[in-house]
């Protein structure tokens, strides 16, 4: 890889951190509050971890709003 994409083959210092409590667990309350991607206006969509995806505050709640957003933008009349 390193060949192909003319970066060193040397791996720069790095680390894995685990954090057990990265992702907090949203009450029921807490679920209802998370805004839709979609607004009020007509061309503003939310996308983000924050928002209503069926999924926790996570990497993969993210690509969902973010799919989401794309959708609806593109969908947009």
């Amino acid at each position: 890889v390193s060949a192909a994409t003319g970066l060193p083959a040397a791996l720069p210092p790095w680390q894995i951190v685990k954090e057990k409590r990265a992702t907090f667990a949203a009450t029921p309350a807490q679920e209802k509050r998370r805004p839709d991607a979609k607004t009020r206006w007509d061309n503003l969509w939310l996308a983000g971890d924050w928002t209503h995806t069926g999924l926790p505050a996570t990497i993969e709640g993210s690509i969902r709003s973010g799919d989401r957003a794309a959708e609806l933008a593109t969908t947009a009349s």
